[in-house]
């Protein structure tokens, strides 16, 4: 016959494991969806487009959305703190352009693009395909 502390330890060790496992599951830190990095270049007539606003758009799904550097280079986030967007195909918007947003208070304006281009919004003409891995997407206007 077993004793009321084996039995109370088989409980504790079942308990503890129990805590474990949905510990780590709740710490996954992602939302469960199945994203892919999206990097790449915005230029225009080869010359690279900074401060643009680009957002692909999944057929189903939230958003993802980036502003380019001085570079023209951009990096999706798909949350605040998920990088990437939704597996499969999307449309892409790129906005650019216009009067540039004035440095706030305080901020240094070295190195801040001057835009020199119109407001221009575009609408890609064809979808893009999002891979569940490192995906390189540059665009040209």
């Amino acid at each position: 016959m077993r004793s009321v502390e084996d039995m109370l330890s088989k409980n504790l060790r079942c308990l503890l494991l129990a805590i474990i496992v949905v510990g780590l599951a709740g710490c996954s830190g992602g939302s469960g969806i199945a994203l892919g990095t999206v990097a790449g270049t915005i230029t225009k007539d080869g010359q690279p487009v900074s401060d643009a606003t680009i957002t692909f758009f999944p057929e189903t799904g939230r958003p993802s959305s980036a502003t380019s550097d001085l570079d023209g280079r951009y990096s999706l986030r798909f949350t605040a703190s998920e990088n990437g967007a939704i597996v499969g195909k999307h449309s892409v918007q790129i906005s650019y352009g216009g009067p540039g947003m004035p440095a706030a208070p305080g901020e240094p304006t070295r190195g801040r693009a001057k835009r020199s281009l119109p407001f221009e919004e575009v609408t890609w003409p064809e979808k893009v395909t999002v891979e569940k891995s490192a995906n390189t997407i540059d665009f040209d206007l």
